[in-house]
């Protein structure tokens, strides 16, 4: 039995519009042919499949038997086409993201915002990992987007979109002994009692590289793994933190701080957007992208 599928879909819209005339303006064809076609249906099953009334047809006992099956798989046809419609018009959809806890708390929070007013039914995944996590996860395809806090980490296989610079600064509590109008130079800043990342970390390892620069090793008093906690220390008085001013300025605690002053320049690192080269995006990756780094995919 070879029967083409397109009979199966003549048959359907001749049930569901309940004439060959109108089955025939659905589908855009001669009455004729919609008529050849189901004699050719019920010839290749050998069974009698619609009885013509003189206004439309009904279903034959065998027309109906084969009507219960071909009717769910259309809605299901006609339901996928719906869902990729949604899809396209980005009414349904996801995004996959991986980012460092700092840039979930600090970076993200305003993209995300400003993304879900504009799309609200879109569902939004983000994994808390590593730079070298999330470059691991792009690979696999397990996430979409990535947000790292360094591109020296970067291979043939990751593309970076966009990176966002980021300012190190030394930070006091308004309330501190500490002199706030006095210009420091590193060897000053390196007697201070400052409150550092734990090592291991982009900022961490940023500013020790720095001071390292001018033969300076910084030994913090205090070794903490957020930069929530160490906004909050700092507000106790306990010490100089050393964060980044666009992650200092998202805290409500911001008007509490004071930066200080240096004479050397910190020079910035940054915060790179990358994608995978391999990876095809969907729809709402490719709007957040569009919001988040005005990039065209």
């Amino acid at each position: 039995m070879s029967i083409n599928l397109e009979w199966y879909k003549v048959f359907y819209h001749v049930v569901q519009t309940g004439s060959f005339s109108k089955a025939a303006k659905t589908l855009y064809v001669s009455q004729s042919a919609i008529s050849q076609t189901i004699k050719q249906l019920e010839h290749e099953l050998n069974q009698q499949l619609l009885i013509r009334l003189p206004r439309g047809i009904k279903l034959s006992p065998s027309g109906e038997v084969l009507f219960s099956h071909i009717e769910p798989a259309f809605n299901l046809i006609l339901s996928g086409e719906k869902q990729l419609s949604l899809l396209l018009n980005l009414q349904k959809g996801s995004i996959t993201i991986s980012a460092s806890d700092t840039i979930c708390m600090y970076y993200l929070p305003t993209y995300i915002k400003k993304f879900i007013s504009t799309y609200p039914n879109i569902n939004i995944s983000i994994s808390n990992k590593t730079t070298d996590e999330t470059i691991e996860l792009l690979k696999k395809g397990i996430v979409e987007i990535g947000l790292i806090n360094s591109r020296d980490k970067l291979d043939s296989k990751i593309k970076l979109v966009k990176e966002d610079p980021l300012e190190e600064g030394f930070f006091v509590s308004k309330q501190s002994s500490i002199n706030l109008q006095t210009n420091y130079s590193f060897t000053e800043i390196s007697k201070l009692p400052l409150m550092l990342l734990e090592k291991g970390t982009s900022t961490r390892d940023h500013i020790d590289k720095v001071f390292a620069n001018s033969d300076i090793v910084l030994q913090p008093i205090m070794e903490l793994g957020s930069v929530d906690l160490l906004i909050r220390y700092a507000i106790l008085q306990m010490g100089v933190i050393c964060v980044s001013k666009e992650f200092v300025e998202q805290s409500p605690y911001y008007n509490q701080l004071a930066q200080l002053k240096i004479k050397k320049i910190i020079p910035k690192r940054a915060i790179g957007i990358v994608i995978a080269n391999n990876v095809p995006l969907s729809k709402a990756s490719k709007a957040f992208l569009e919001l988040i780094a005005d990039y065209k995919v």
